[in-house]
Formats: structure tokens, C-alpha cells, sequence
């Protein structure tokens, strides 16, 4: 991914915290010279230095069957937000923008086999996405737990290399962009506010 120094995070901690905050990632891989993605959520794990991405896949959804000691992209972006240029510090000097956070996470593939991993690697995931549901689950019969896992196909992904684009206008000084980022901080559309967050936090503020 092409990332100029400015908007460049190498900060695992950074890139992790939103992961888990934002967790629908898109899982790209090919197959006969053709890219296939589908839009998964990923639950995030440290098995000591590796960074560990864990999702499932339904079983009619064909992406699977050639997943096994693949190659895999992730990609995870989500608030995103156009930079209304009127609103600089001096507007006749500067041009719209589009600021973004995107995260992409490269990986090896590995389709969990045995049951009881599988169950640990769901548990997993209701605890982080669904906790209320955790009891609910423990309490249904065994047979239709079953059907449900016998539907789907785990996946694991270790990351071997994180490119993490933060463009937040970094490139800018902080009193150039302070009024953007007030504006957008107290914005009611989600994405501005969200955005406007992020510039406060990595813009210095010199």
C-alpha cells in the first residue's frame, strides 16, 4: 500500500486497538488469477509477538476450500470523511481531502480441524462480539450446536506483515486544521466526529 512517511503508524498497540474496534475486515485471497473478498469480522489475539486474526466462513461460500496454507490480505478501514477545505485556518491555500484510517494485514491461512478448537475459537467470538449470548449458547442442546458448527468453516490467520495507513492530514500543522477538527469533533454525523477524534489525537499540536 502506498504510504507517505506522515501518514505511516507503525504502532502495533494503535493498529490493534482499532482492529478491535472496528472488526468487519474484508479477507482477500485468489484463485486461477482472480481476486476473491468477502466481508468478515475478525476477532483479535496476541499468541505471544504473532498477531493472531480468527473468523469463520459459511460453508456454501466456496472462498474456503482453497484457504488452507494460503496467502491472505485483510483489510480493515471504516470511518472515513471528506475534509471540507473551507474549513483551514486559511481556505485560499488549500484543497478537499479525503481522510481514512486503513490497516492492512497480510497472513498465512489455516482452516481449524479439530472440535474442540473450533468450540474454543466460537466461544471466543461471542464472548467478544456477543457476551449476552455466551449462557444462551452453553444452554442449547448439543445436536443443534452441532448442525450450527457443521455449517461453517473456522479460520485462522497469523500476520506475518501490517501496513497501516493513519491519514488524519498529519501533513498539516495544527493550527491549519484545529477549526476542522472542532467542527468535526461536535459533528453529528458519525464518520466526521469519529474522524475528527483521530486528527486531534495525531496531529501535534505545535
Amino acid at each position: 500500500m502506498y504510504i507517505p512517511h506522515y501518514f505511516k503508524n507503525n504502532n502495533l498497540s494503535d493498529n490493534i486497538e482499532f482492529i478491535k474496534k472496528f472488526p468487519l475486515g474484508i479477507l482477500i485471497t485468489a484463485k486461477d488469477g482472480l481476486p476473491i473478498a468477502n466481508h468478515l469480522p475478525f476477532v483479535t489475539t496476541m499468541q505471544g509477538k504473532d498477531l493472531i486474526l480468527d473468523t469463520h466462513l459459511s460453508k456454501t461460500n466456496d472462498q474456503w476450500q482453497d484457504l488452507s496454507g494460503q496467502d491472505c490480505l485483510i483489510i480493515f478501514s471504516e470511518p472515513n470523511s471528506m475534509i471540507d477545505a473551507t474549513l483551514y485556518e486559511n481556505s485560499k491555500e488549500h484543497v478537499p481531502t479525503w481522510n481514512y484510517v486503513a490497516i492492512h494485514c497480510y497472513g498465512v491461512c489455516r482452516i481449524i480441524k479439530e472440535e474442540i478448537e473450533i468450540e474454543n475459537k466460537l466461544k471466543e467470538m461471542v464472548n467478544n462480539f456477543n457476551p449476552a449470548f455466551a449462557k444462551e449458547w452453553q444452554n442449547m442442546s448439543d445436536g443443534y450446536k452441532q448442525i450450527m458448527k457443521e455449517g461453517i468453516v473456522t479460520i485462522e490467520v497469523k500476520v506475518n506483515e501490517i501496513q497501516a495507513k493513519w491519514k488524519l492530514s498529519q501533513n498539516k500543522q495544527y493550527a491549519e486544521v484545529e477549526n476542522v477538527i472542532s467542527k468535526y469533533v461536535n459533528s453529528k454525523e458519525l464518520n466526521k466526529m469519529e474522524i475528527g477524534i483521530m486528527m486531534e489525537k495525531h496531529i501535534p499540536k505545535k
